[in-house]
């Protein structure tokens, strides 16, 4: 979780610890082009030198100041890039004005400025600070023929691998079959302790839609003995992208792990999505909407996508903040909805904002 440090907001300041990925993924939807980021940071420095030929320079830990122009993060990275102008740093090494790129990383401390933060800046930056250990897992969807491979965390599922192989049946010589099935789980098994390796795997779950999740588990426990992390089993109707899904739609991880906050925001999601099939008045959607409705002190729960803010004018931004400020002062609830597994982006397609309400209203 992130760790605040030191905080400021009549100056608009907030120092923090960044402590794991969900972190990273927090301050990518946080900061904005025009803030300033300081911390210490690596930048090549020429020496001046009475000669012609080139120096590439040598790269120095300085401590700097930026003023953002563009923050990039690729989903399950290990770094947030923040690009921007040097507006602090020892003058003699460096000069005002030019162009420098931040890496924050896991364990990095920042220093963040705002001209404003506004209250869903906040709900975020106080959701990285309750959140807890962050939380990563292996999930295999296997059949006879195929498996895929997905790394589940708070924040969202990525697809890691996807195998398809052609195993001849067993009216074929059964030592023939049984050599296919034994390659095909050496080569899924060799993809998942590669990621344990790389990431902090707590769990692996083998789900599938028949025997073949039992086959696959008795070979890690006999053939894998590195893998050290708890192996459950489950079931899904595929052995494709969507049996990874399924898993964590059905709630198999919260009943292994706690509460995930991917798993809670599908739930939400998953309600927003009832109520709008039986055409029920208790659900809203869409900013104009939400804006009416909320006058009646109705909203029960504001769902918003990480990424919504970042694509709104300065003058939505402001009428999303008065909302909030409105909703939250109603005893409403504000949960900030991640885009990076199927039920955030359900939500980004219905505009990346819904509310579900306490009482219909027409």
């Amino acid at each position: 979780m992130t760790r605040i440090l030191e905080e400021n907001l009549k100056a608009g300041e907030i120092e923090l610890q960044v402590e794991n990925l969900d972190d990273l993924w927090q301050l990518y939807n946080i900061i904005e082009p025009n803030d300033n980021v300081y911390s210490h940071t690596f930048r090549r420095i020429r020496q001046k030198k009475e000669t012609l030929r080139a120096d590439s320079g040598e790269k120095v830990r300085i401590y700097l100041g930026i003023r953002v122009i563009g923050v990039e993060f690729h989903a399950f990275s290990n770094r947030l890039r923040v690009r921007g102008i040097i507006i602090k740093g020892p003058e003699d090494l460096i000069t005002l004005g030019t162009h420098h790129t931040i890496n924050i990383e896991v364990s990095s401390q920042i220093l963040l400025k705002k001209d404003k933060w506004t209250k869903l800046h906040l709900i975020r930056l106080k959701d990285a600070v309750a959140a807890t250990e962050s939380k990563q897992y292996l999930i295999t969807v296997i059949d006879e023929r195929e498996a895929t491979i997905g790394l589940v965390t708070n924040i969202g599922i990525k697809i890691i691998a996807h195998f398809q192989e052609n195993i001849p049946g067993k009216r074929f010589k059964i030592s023939y079959h049984n050599q296919s099935v034994q390659q095909f789980f050496h080569e899924i098994s060799t993809v998942i302790v590669e990621n344990c390796r790389i990431y902090n795997i707590q769990a692996i779950i083998v789900a599938g839609p028949g025997f073949t999740k039992e086959h696959f588990i008795k070979y890690l426990q006999t053939k894998v003995p590195e893998l050290k992390v708890p192996i459950m089993i489950d079931n899904a109707s595929s052995a494709s992208k969507s049996g990874v899904y399924e898993v964590v739609k059905r709630g198999t991880t919260s009943k292994i792990l706690g509460t995930l906050r991917i798993s809670q925001e599908t739930e939400l999601i998953n309600e927003v999505l009832r109520r709008l099939g039986k055409n029920q008045k208790d659900v809203s959607y869409g900013i104009s909407e939400i804006k009416k409705v909320a006058l009646t002190n109705a909203v029960d729960k504001l769902l918003v996508t990480d990424i919504f803010l970042r694509e709104q004018p300065l003058d939505i931004r402001k009428e999303i903040d008065d909302l909030i400020r409105n909703i939250e002062y109603n005893q409403g609830k504000v949960y900030v909805i991640s885009t990076l597994h199927p039920a955030g982006e359900q939500l980004k397609a219905l505009g990346g904002i819904a509310a579900l309400l306490r009482f219909p209203v027409n």
